[in-house]
Formats: structure tokens, C-alpha cells, sequence
């Protein structure tokens, strides 16, 4: 990371060469930044997430303050704000995102945030029970005033709707409020119907040893409409009640069962798993039971553990209502492939099944368990069109993977000093399912980068940028047994402290070797001196240039030189630089008491055997009666914030 107090000490320091100040200019200019150099990542917020609701719980949610309360402290503590349903727009409610772009932790306020929310709300709303029953008209009335009466306290957290014309009182509640009060509702119809019966000199009788598909087939066929009694029947969930006299109800029971329960017909036949999964819900069953009543089919449908089952009273009724459930009854199944079923983790694929399934009356989504295919199940029409929006999505979002090539080094600081950037970016990207992982081996070092087509090119650009905010230093040593040196445990210690201290990260390679010197030791091939950096002095007119390349081709007035603390040439690079340069630049040296060190200049020389220069600049050529090859190592130092701290006026031959 880039310490901005160390390049704001370095300017405001007075740089001084030969008695004369120096102005110091940045090399890189975004330097003079003094903002923090932490990357903000992009924040991707999600999409808001619409619920489709029943009417009879839109209006209990608008109808119950305390519901509405408890939600949305629930869905506050995930960022989420809940807009109800209105008139307007009575069965939807919609669930956004409150995190912004530029909050403190956006990215990671927004990882998962869609699945959490759908997660709290479905739950919420799975709380929500509805019940509706059905009376005589004649007790309508004091039905509704004494089942009020009765559970007064369970009312006020209900919401109840009554129905005139059917007469009908259908509520709906949270918890066991609901329970209770239909329990207080069927005991209330029962003792009124009683004495109804009793006050018409009429008998009251309840049936309830029926299973559900003869009470259906019973009701459809309204077989006592040919009969000439005076038996009012009527069906809640706990069976059939009969009111007459003790002659009617007992004509009634025998023509019930003569005409319909002794000659319902069954049969049973093996059916997918899907299906049956989706036929078990009573809303699907209710769904399909209206479509035989108006095809005037007086059968009923039933499933068991593993096979459905057809009740009917002939064999016709049975085939066409099979057959037109065969019809009605769709299923289709999107085959994926490894790459395409990871698009199965992104959270956007949660929002678009929520969307399918609120937006049809009959369909189930299964994913199947080797993650290798969807399976869509309901009504045909719907299933097509869930189907298409299937594919589309998984062609848009199918996982691919690309190679951003990078240095070893920058790919090894990221790793070490860069990573909550990394994990910021893949969080920012998580709706696109953005993976990112290293690689660090020599030239084929870089980031493979993984997710949709979208996060592709948004992961790829992101890894770029913050591989632009790292600094790459190449310092070529020409030192003999500098690799050696950083082989051994102290070399190791001192580079592993030097990271440690200055944040950055230090790799040592070692340049090829071209041929044997006449010493025999390996020796790399001379090159021409090159500028690697430059810095002119504006006062002086002076220009301080650093060069790479054979010391011996290069012409300088002063060689400054690193040696030991007796300050004689008799060790390292002063060694061997004074023999490259006998006996001039020795002796020179001694005769002029030279100290050949760190932060030391040699004096404007004065030996008459040197040639002069002109007024201004004297060369000095290095001796060449003896060529000596050095054997390099390449040192490459990375760092973030485009800058490295050295020691201040130190040019390294």
C-alpha cells in the first residue's frame, strides 16, 4: 500500500548536491494524490424483489399493523425496505435494497443480500393462514354475531371477509389465531344448526365417516335435487350435515348411497414424481377439481404415497378425466452441462424462479439433484414459457473463465497485501458468480477470473486497475555473490524483513549467463549503457542520469562505490572495479587520499597524465588492460502506491 507521509517527508526535504539544492520532482505524477489509495470496488446493487400475494392475503397485510411491523424490523436489519401492496396495486409486494454505492462496506452488505431477504419474507408470508366456512342462511346471521362474540380476542388479529350471497365467512391470520377461531366458528354452526332442527321439529345429523373423494363426487352429482325431500344438506371440512325429519334424512342416506358411494369406481396409475409432488398441493388439486366440475365430470382425484388414483362413477368419466389431466399436466426438462450449471449459485437465478413461480397459477421449479438439469412442472402454456425463460437465462449466465497474464510479482503482493481488494471485487461481483484465483509460475503467472459474461469482462477489467496501482522496481546487481548471499539464511531473513517492513515484495531471478571470462568465471554479455531514469537539476543545469549496462562503456567524473569499513579497495566491487581501472584509477585514488564509499564524490582529479576536458566536465574513461565480467542478479521489487524508499542521492553503478 502506498504511504503517502513517506512521499510528502521526501518533498519537503532540502536536496542538496555539490553545495547546491536540487528540486525534487515526482517520477510518476498520480503520485501527488494524497487521497487514500484503498480502491473502492463497484458496488452492483440487486434488482428489487416483487412477491405476488392472494387477495385474501394482500388485505390481511394491509389490514394488520403488527404484521406489517414485525417485517419490516426483520427485513431493516438485512437493508431491506418493504413497499406494501395498495389499491392500486393490491397482490404485490416489493422488497429494495437500502445499501448505496458509496456506504462503508457496501459489497459486503450486498453479498447474498437477495436470497437472505426472499428467504425472510417467504417465510413471513408462509405464516399466513386462510380458512373459509360455509353455513345455513338461515342461522347466518346469528352465526356471524355470536362467532364474534365468542372469540373476541382472536378477532383482532384477523381479518375477516363475510360473503352474503354464499354465505361465507373466510378469515386470515397469523399463528394460532386462526385455529382458535375456526374452532369457535364450527362449534357455533353446529349448536345454531341443532337448533334450528329443533325449532322446525327437524333432526340435525352430521356424516363424517365420507373420504374427501366421495364427499366431492356426492357434491357434484347434487343427486338429492331428483328427489322430492326436504333434507337441506350442506359440506364444510369436517363432512356433510343433513337437517330433516327422521323419514327424510334416513331416504337420503339410503338413495346416497345406493346412486353414488356403492358405485364409485377407483383407479390407480403410476405417475412422475414431479407431478405427484406438485398434485399434493390443495391448491392444485382445487385448480383441477374446477376444471372437471365444468366439464361436467363428476369424478375426484386423489394421490397416494406413489401413484395417483381417479374416482368416478363409469369407466368414461374416468378415461376423459385422465386423459385431460394428462393434457393440462405438462413437465419439461432443461438440460445443463457442467459450466452452465454453476450459473445455478448466482443469486439472480433465485430471483428468476421466484418471478416464474409468482407469475403462474400452477408450476413447480426443481433442481434436479446432480445439479445437471431444471425440471419445470405444471400447467402446459406455463411450463413452455417457464421453459424458454429457463434456457435464456443459463445461455446469458453460463460460467466461462479467462487468463489475465500479470508478473510474478505483482500476482505474489496481491496476494499478500492486495487480497481484501480481491475478496471486495468478488463480492461486488457475486450476482455474477466471479471467482478469482492466482497463479504464480515464472512467466505464466497472472489470474484465471471466473463467472458470467458479464462478470468476465467486470472481474477482467478490475483485476487490470488494481495491478496498475503496483509498482514494479528492477534493481540489476552486479556484485559477485550477491546470489549466493541471498540464498543463505540471512539473506533470506534480511529480504523477509524488508517486506515485512516496507510492504512490498522482493523477487530474486537470475539472468542467463553467456560465455566463460578469461578468469573462467560466468559472464554475461556487455551491453551498451541505456537511461533508465533521468533528473535535471535546475539550477545548476546538471542532469542526473541512471544507466544500465557495462560500467567500463560508461565516462563519469566520480565513481561512487560501496566497500568495506578499512576503506580499501581490496574486497566486492571495489576490487574489481579498481582492477578494471589500473593503475589509473588506484592510483589516482591513493594519490589524491580518495574515500571510495557510500555517499562519498571523488575529487576533480589533477594528475597530468589525464587528459583534461572541458571547463565544465571532465571525463574519466575506466582502464580496459583488463576486462572483467561481473555476474549479475536481477533483483525485482513490487510495490503499491508507485513509489519505493531508498536512500536519498545514491546513484549504484
Amino acid at each position: 500500500m502506498c504511504v503517502v507521509s513517506v512521499i510528502n517527508n521526501v518533498l519537503a526535504q532540502q536536496q542538496v548536491i555539490d553545495n547546491r539544492e536540487v528540486k525534487v520532482n515526482l517520477y510518476y505524477s498520480y503520485l501527488s494524490d494524497t487521497t487514500s489509495t484503498s480502491r473502492k470496488q463497484p458496488v452492483t446493487i440487486p434488482d428489487d424483489i416483487v412477491i405476488l400475494l392472494e387477495d385474501l392475503k394482500s388485505k390481511f397485510i394491509r389490514h394488520s399493523d403488527k404484521f406489517r411491523a414485525q417485517l419490516e424490523a426483520e427485513m431493516a436489519a438485512s437493508h431491506c425496505a418493504v413497499k406494501w401492496p395498495d389499491d392500486e396495486d393490491s397482490d404485490k409486494l416489493t422488497l429494495q435494497c437500502t445499501v448505496r454505492e458509496e456506504d462503508v462496506g457496501a459489497a459486503e452488505q450486498v453479498h447474498n443480500w437477495t436470497d437472505t431477504s426472499q428467504t425472510i419474507a417467504d417465510n413471513r408470508l408462509a405464516s399466513i393462514a386462510t380458512t373459509c366456512d360455509q353455513v345455513c342462511g338461515e342461522i347466518w346471521t346469528k352465526f356471524l354475531e355470536e362467532t364474534k362474540l365468542a372469540a373476541q380476542f382472536e378477532l383482532t388479529e384477523l381479518y375477516i371477509e363475510e360473503d352474503d350471497n354464499s354465505f361465507s365467512l373466510s378469515y386470515v391470520g397469523v399463528g394460532d389465531s386462526v385455529a382458535k377461531f375456526r374452532a369457535a366458528a364450527v362449534d357455533v354452526s353446529k349448536r345454531l344448526t341443532e337448533e334450528l332442527a329443533k325449532a322446525k321439529s327437524k333432526k340435525f345429523e352430521v356424516i363424517s365417516n365420507l373420504s374427501a373423494a366421495q364427499l366431492q363426487i356426492i357434491k357434484t352429482s347434487r343427486f338429492w335435487d331428483a328427489m322430492s325431500s326436504g333434507v337441506e344438506v350442506s359440506f364444510d371440512g369436517h363432512g356433510m350435515s343433513l337437517q330433516g325429519t327422521e323419514a327424510e334424512i334416513l331416504a337420503f342416506k339410503v338413495s346416497m348411497y345406493e346412486e353414488i358411494v356403492n358405485r364409485i369406481q377407483s383407479r390407480t396409475s403410476a405417475c412422475d414424481q414431479f407431478k405427484m409432488k406438485l398434485l399434493r398441493k390443495p391448491d392444485v388439486m382445487q385448480y383441477f377439481q374446477s376444471i372437471f366440475e365444468q366439464k361436467n365430470l363428476n369424478v375426484a382425484c386423489t394421490v397416494t404415497a406413489n401413484d395417483l388414483v381417479m374416482h368416478g362413477l363409469d369407466d368414461s368419466s374416468i378415461n376423459e378425466a385422465e386423459a385431460m389431466l394428462d393434457r393440462e399436466l405438462s413437465q419439461a426438462k432443461v438440460p445443463l452441462d457442467s459450466t452452465s450449471s454453476a450459473a445455478l449459485n448466482i443469486p439472480r437465478w433465485k430471483s428468476v424462479e421466484t418471478a416464474l413461480l409468482n407469475s403462474s397459477k400452477i408450476l413447480d421449479i426443481a433442481v434436479a439433484a446432480d445439479k445437471m438439469s431444471v425440471i419445470c412442472c405444471g400447467i402446459r402454456d406455463e411450463v413452455e414459457a417457464a421453459e424458454a425463460k429457463t434456457k435464456e437465462f443459463f445461455q446469458q449466465n453460463t460460467i466461462a473463465e479467462q487468463f489475465v497474464a500479470l508478473p510474478e510479482g505483482k500476482v505474489a503482493y496481491i496476494r499478500k497485501h492486495l487480497w481484501k481488494e480481491v475478496d471486495d471485487i468478488v463480492k461486488s461481483l457475486t450476482t455474477d458468480a466471479v471467482k478469482l484465483e492466482p497463479i504464480e509460475d515464472g512467466e505464466k503467472s497472472g489470474f484465471v477470473v471466473r463467472g458470467t459474461r458479464h462478470g468476465l469482462e467486470q472481474g477482467t477489467r478490475e483485476v487490470v486497475e488494481l495491478s496498475k496501482d503496483i509498482l514494479e522496481v528492477v534493481h540489476d546487481s552486479d556484485l559477485p555473490g550477491t546470489q549466493k548471499y541471498f540464498t543463505t539464511k540471512r539473506g533470506k531473513d534480511s529480504l523477509t524483513a524488508l517486506e515485512n517492513r516496507s510492504k512490498m515484495v522482493v523477487l530474486v531471478s537470475e539472468e542467463l549467463l553467456s560465455q566463460e571470462g578469461s578468469d573462467g568465471g560466468a559472464t554475461l554479455a556487455a551491453s551498451t549503457p541505456t537511461v533508465k531514469s533521468e533528473v535535471h537539476v535546475d539550477v545548476s543545469g546538471t542532469m542526473i542520469r541512471v544507466l544500465k549496462g557495462s560500467v567500463s562503456e560508461c565516462y563519469a567524473e566520480a565513481l561512487i562505490v560501496t566497500i568495506g569499513d578499512n576503506l580499501k579497495h581490496t574486497d566486492g566491487a571495489a576490487r574489481l572495479i579498481a582492477a578494471a581501472g589500473r593503475p589509473i584509477l588506484t592510483d589516482h585514488g591513493r594519490n589524491q587520499k580518495c574515500i571510495c564509499g557510500m555517499f562519498s564524490s571523488v575529487p576533480r582529479p589533477t594528475d597530468p597524465s589525464i587528459p583534461p576536458g572541458s571547463v565544465n566536465e571532465y571525463q574519466l574513461r575506466l582502464g580496459r588492460q583488463r576486462q572483467v565480467w561481473f555476474n549479475p542478479l536481477r533483483m525485482n521489487a513490487w510495490c503499491a502506491g508507485k513509489t519505493v524508499r531508498s536512500r536519498e542521492n545514491v546513484c549504484h553503478t
